[in-house]
C-alpha cells in the first residue's frame, strides 16, 4: 500500500486525536472508589476508608502492617508518606507507633496483651497536601 505523505500525514494526525483523550485521562489520582468494596482488603487484612483513599491493616504475630492505597481500592500509593499511627488499648496508655517503610507498607511492632479483646489504631496521613485520617478496630485472635 503505497500513500502519499499529506495523507499519512493525516491518518496519523487523526488517529493521535481519536487517542488524545483516553491518553490524558489518565492521572495518578484520578481513580474513583469502586461501587462495592470487598470483606477484606487486597493484602487481607481490615480496612478503612480515608477521607479519599484507604488504609490496611495486617498484624502477624507482633508486626502491624499499614498499606495504604489508591481511592480505586486496587493500587498501593507510591506517595512519600509520612504517616502516624496510635494504638489505643482499653485500661492503658495511648502508644505512637514507630513505623518504618518496608516495601508497600509501613511496619511496627506492637505489643497486643493476651487479655485485650480488642484494641483501635488511629491512623492521620498527609496526602498531597491533604490531611486524612480513620480509625481501625482489631480484634485479635487468641
Amino acid at each position: 500500500m503505497n500513500l502519499n505523505k499529506p495523507l499519512a500525514f493525516a491518518l496519523v494526525l487523526l488517529a493521535g486525536l481519536a487517542a488524545g483523550p483516553a491518553l490524558l485521562a489518565h492521572d495518578e489520582h484520578a481513580h474513583t472508589r469502586p461501587a462495592v468494596l470487598p470483606p477484606i482488603g487486597p493484602h487481607g487484612g481490615k480496612y478503612a476508608a480515608l477521607d479519599v483513599h484507604f488504609v490496611e491493616l495486617t498484624v502477624t504475630g507482633s508486626t502491624a502492617r499499614f498499606y495504604f492505597l489508591e481511592p480505586d481500592f486496587k493500587e498501593p500509593l507510591i506517595e512519600t508518606l509520612t504517616p502516624t499511627v496510635r494504638l489505643e488499648i482499653p485500661g492503658a496508655a495511648t502508644q505512637t507507633l514507630a513505623l518504618v517503610k518496608d516495601g508497600d507498607a509501613y511496619k511496627a511492632n506492637v505489643t497486643i496483651p493476651r487479655t485485650a479483646r480488642r484494641v483501635v489504631f488511629a491512623i492521620a496521613v498527609i496526602i498531597d497536601g491533604k490531611s486524612e485520617s480513620a480509625r481501625i478496630t482489631y480484634e485479635p485472635r487468641r
